[in-house]
């Protein structure tokens, strides 16, 4: 088990929470500049595809964060924040692959033209 104070696990545990808004906004940036593209060559692949690489990397933080944080003792100081950080994690990665869904929605039934 690696230290908590450890660079490491700090990157580790602030990646874990920051992966999901990142994963979100890329997703929200690269579908309004695929709208224009996808409306001329009709093509919906790139954005069927960002959509999806997006959602997965918003969810890919959760399981990640839960397993660190079982195994994270939280009987100091740097453990409960750490906690504090993978819980934190969890949430956000749920929060933002619904926010992900809803943002793809008018992509999964509009034509691409009209969105």
């Amino acid at each position: 088990m690696t230290r908590l104070s450890q660079p490491r696990a700090l990157i580790e545990a602030w990646i874990s929470v920051l992966l999901a808004p990142v994963a979100w906004a890329i997703a929200l940036g690269g579908l309004y500049s695929y709208t224009d593209e996808t409306c001329a060559h009709g093509d919906r692949l790139p954005m069927d595809a960002l959509v999806f690489s997006c959602l997965a990397l918003t969810l890919l933080p959760a399981p990640i964060a839960w397993l660190r944080g079982r195994h994270t003792p939280a009987d100091s100081g740097p453990g409960e924040r750490a906690r504090f950080l993978f819980h934190t994690a969890i949430g956000l990665s749920a929060l933002f692959a619904l926010v992900t869904l809803v943002t793809a929605i008018p992509i999964f039934l509009l034509d691409a033209c009209r969105t």
